[in-house]
């Protein structure tokens, strides 16, 4: 169901997945009769990703359990990559195609807010 619409459902509990990134699950939403049920999800962020060349890289959300992979950056596009992301603590991590030894890799820490932009430039 696209954002900001309704439609109809048989009555129940159900479990919601919202695609977005990260996808985001809400569960035990309750569907009555004759009655309309809103799920509210946060509003996205904007970061923008700057890259130096071609390479390898990878956005993980930090959670009290551990890393969460998110998203796996495109190789073949070169310098900038922009997403929507949900508000929340991310880690992302780059390599360039041309350097072989793990001590290259870049690794940035950043928030995300609901209707912000973040420009992230990985040197």
């Amino acid at each position: 169901q696209y954002f900001g619409t309704t439609d109809t459902y048989l009555c129940g509990l159900y479990q919601v997945e919202v695609l977005s990134l990260p996808r985001m699950m809400v569960d035990s939403v309750k569907v009555s009769e004759n009655y309309t049920t809103t799920v509210r999800i946060p509003g996205p962020g904007i970061v923008v990703i700057k890259k130096p060349t071609l390479g390898y890289g990878a956005i993980h959300r930090e959670q009290e359990s551990g890393l969460e992979l998110i998203y796996n950056l495109r190789e073949n596009i070169n310098h900038v990559e922009s997403l929507y992301l949900l508000p929340g603590k991310y880690r992302i991590t780059f390599r360039s195609k041309f350097k072989n030894s793990t001590t290259s890799t870049k690794e940035v820490r950043f928030e995300v807010k609901t209707g912000e932009t973040i420009t992230l430039d990985i040197q």
